[in-house]
């Protein structure tokens, strides 16, 4: 799974998330380009269900598994 934040993330911000995501037990690598933010999550996230991973921050523009190829 990806979450792609928005372009106005604070750095704070995608930490806060990241130790969130630690807490349910998932490791994420967080990816920051120019013009996007992106945490991939790796483990077992086939039972996440991205409404709710899009709830952790609103700063989270998009979680999904089955864009990765689009969005990346």
């Amino acid at each position: 799974m990806i979450i792609v934040l928005k372009k106005t993330v604070p750095i704070t911000e995608i930490e806060r998330i990241i130790q969130d995501l630690k807490s349910l037990k998932i490791v994420s690598e967080k990816i920051i380009e120019k013009h996007q933010v992106v945490i991939s999550l790796i483990g077992d996230t086939a039972t996440m269900n991205p409404q709710q991973v899009q709830q952790i921050s609103p700063f989270i523009e998009q979680a999904d598994v089955n864009k990765v190829a689009d969005i990346i």
